[in-house]
């Protein structure tokens, strides 16, 4: 029951940052739940440093072929793939 109310009281808290639109509260709550207290985010990524140029990083890496945009007949694509 306790750890019930634990993980009740994690999501509520979660929902809230996201509702308020609260980007730092979120990744404090994830963090505080799922990382060890000894993980740290990086600061420098491929040698780039500074919170946009690592965000820059970052997303080039997952929109470079990681990561699609959908499209408009993506859903089409993806169903006649499906059907094959």
């Amino acid at each position: 029951m306790a750890a019930q109310e634990h993980d009740r009281s994690f999501n509520d808290d979660i929902y809230e940052h996201l509702c308020q639109k609260d980007d730092n509260g979120f990744w404090k709550a994830w963090r505080k739940w799922y990382c060890s207290n000894n993980q740290k985010c990086t600061d420098m990524i491929n040698g780039k440093s500074g919170v946009n140029n690592v965000l820059r990083e970052f997303t080039d890496f997952y929109t470079a072929g990681v990561v699609q945009p959908n499209t408009t007949n993506a859903d089409l694509l993806l169903e006649t793939d499906v059907e094959q």
